[in-house]
């Protein structure tokens, strides 16, 4: 009698239950190592970057605690010490005209530079230097001139030049300290 309820249980079970509960112990162990190693790979990339950020922090620390020992204010008092202008001598040209009317341009400039040590040495260059800026004057026009932005253009254009002709010297900002178009 055991034996046919054995048989009658096989049969009133659906077929393919016996293979479904094999089965789902297979993909419920093959989503516990998924998770498993997906997890040893999250640990092993945190601890990576922890090590990675923790070996760049002590130089860091260094650089910042070199810094500190100088306050800002005496670093600025510093910078201000060392600063010297050189005032360039009235610069005028004609601009570039297609109609029959001249304009012309009258420009006094000042040159910020880095070093009161530096002065002797600009005055030395300052005939390339006014050179270099008459050259680039003369081919302006009265528009290029309008505006703040052609006005910042043209400190921008002055100052690459000033840079390039007194070559050793940098020469930090240029200065207009009076410009008069007629």
């Amino acid at each position: 009698m055991a034996e046919e309820e054995k048989k009658e249980a096989e049969e009133t079970k659906p077929e393919g239950e016996g293979e479904e509960g094999e089965e789902g112990k297979k993909k419920g162990g093959s989503k516990l190592i998924l998770i498993i190693v997906i997890v040893l790979v999250l640990l092993g990339g945190a601890g990576g970057g922890a090590f990675f950020f923790m070996s760049q922090g002590g130089e860091h620390e260094e650089e910042v605690s070199e810094e500190e020992t100088v306050s800002p204010e005496e670093l600025a008092k510093e910078e201000m010490q060392n600063i010297a202008f050189y005032e360039v001598p009235n610069i005028v040209v004609n601009l570039s005209s297609v109609g029959g009317t001249t304009h012309y341009l009258k420009i006094k400039l000042t040159m910020e530079i880095g070093s009161e040590l530096d002065l002797p040495k600009l005055e030395k260059l300052m005939p390339r230097v006014i050179d270099d800026f008459q050259v680039y004057l003369r081919q302006l026009r009265v528009e290029d001139l309008q505006g703040s932005a052609g006005i910042y253009r043209l400190k921008e254009a002055l100052l690459m030049r000033a840079n390039q002709s007194a070559q050793p010297i940098e020469v930090q900002n240029i200065l207009i300290t009076e410009m008069l178009i007629q």
